[in-house]
């Protein structure tokens, strides 16, 4: 992740870790975040990334932000982590609790590059 001190963003998208980093050799300023995603929270939260999550959740500085996590399944004891860096939460939970939708089809594709990646995707919309 490259990011100079001048650099203004809309959007940004990082690892946990990258962005600790960033954020302790200060290189960037999250004062002003408005919005806050994990995405995947479960498997954050499983990997033992604690330390980098609060870290950036402590540089969100905003009042105002709005911190969003998304997952699929959310175990009890992972829920109960994600509680600690959220204030006044709300948890939607669509379908049962922790059971993946019988309804969603998931297929694994190997592709060797970004390149194949967006071919395959390109492809893969094109049958919906």
């Amino acid at each position: 992740m490259l990011i100079s001190q001048s650099c203004l963003c809309d959007i940004l998208i990082s690892m946990p870790l990258g962005l600790h980093l960033t954020i302790n050799i200060r290189k960037i300023d999250l004062s002003r975040v408005k919005y806050l995603v994990l995405d995947e929270s479960d498997k954050l939260f499983e990997l033992g990334l604690l330390k980098q999550i609060n870290s950036v959740v402590k540089a969100c500085s905003n009042p105002s932000i709005i911190c969003s996590l998304f997952s699929a399944t959310l175990p009890d004891f992972i829920e109960d982590l994600a509680c600690t860096i959220m204030h006044d939460g709300v948890c939607v939970i669509v379908g049962t609790k922790n059971t993946a939708s019988k309804s969603i089809k998931q297929k694994l594709v190997f592709a060797g590059s970004e390149e194949g990646d967006y071919l395959h995707f390109i492809k893969a919309s094109r049958r919906v």
